[in-house]
């Protein structure tokens, strides 16, 4: 880390979300998308009509739905997208060597919108199963504020995890049952009321329901080098709990 990284070094307050991510609402992959984008559009500096994404569909295991047939969506998407590339997939059981296969392809940005339509009409799997047929994608955004679109200081697409400032970012899977990875880094110092009306104000337009413990207040240590977490209490949100959506 460079001298001027470890001298700006300062506190900053994080959502960290489930690594399985949260339900998107609403609970299709057409909704889904059009939520997040509204999002985007509305809360951050993201002005992109699509991002890179991956459209991946697993071949039969013993994880996945009694009913899955992966034959007709392998022609489809081998129709609309060209051939696709067979690797390992999920291994859920990685001491037994057994990994289930997947055919997946490279989307481009152009063609996410056709993705998108190959994915609504899926079934809801329960999920006690693995998700046979996912679409992915990533972005990365500095917040914005709702009311003027101006970029909230303090932010950078150059930052990351041990330097400040910092940057959002967003993991999206789309198929039966849509969810999202929000890791939401918000460049206020201290959870106070700046930072509550902020939050207050973008949580509108946030497609998922916020979990209100898993809020953290990341502060430097090891002189700038590394930053720890400190739970905020979630009766900090109260009011914030009680709007519409929330």
């Amino acid at each position: 880390m460079s001298q001027r990284q470890v001298e700006t070094s300062r506190s900053f307050i994080a959502y960290q979300p489930p690594g399985w991510g949260q339900a998107v609402r609403p609970g299709n992959a057409r909704g889904a998308y059009a939520a997040v984008r509204r999002f985007l559009s509305s809360c951050t500096d993201w002005r992109g009509s699509g991002a890179p994404s991956r459209l991946s569909i697993h071949e039969p295991g013993q994880h996945s739905p009694p009913d899955y047939d992966p034959e007709p969506l392998l022609l489809r998407a081998a129709a609309a997208f060209g051939p696709g590339e067979r690797k390992p997939g999920i291994r859920p059981f990685p001491e037994t060597g057994e990994v289930q296969y997947k055919h997946e392809w490279k989307l481009s940005s152009s063609e996410l919108d056709t993705a998108i339509e190959f994915v609504t009409p899926l079934p809801r799997w329960p999920a006690k199963y693995l998700a046979p047929v996912l679409l992915s994608t990533s972005l990365h955004f500095l917040l914005c504020e709702p009311r003027t679109g101006g970029v909230l200081p303090g932010q950078t697409r150059e930052g990351g995890v041990g330097y400040w400032p910092v940057s959002s970012s967003l993991i999206l899977h789309l198929g039966g049952s849509p969810t999202a990875t929000f890791d939401l880094r918000f460049p206020f110092e201290k959870p106070e009321r700046a930072f509550l009306e902020y939050l207050k104000a973008v949580l509108p337009f946030l497609p998922i329901r916020l979990g209100w413990n898993r809020f953290r207040l990341m502060v430097p240590t090891g002189g700038g080098t590394d930053y720890l977490g400190h739970k905020l209490d979630a009766a900090l949100f109260g009011a914030l709990k009680q709007q519409p959506g929330a």
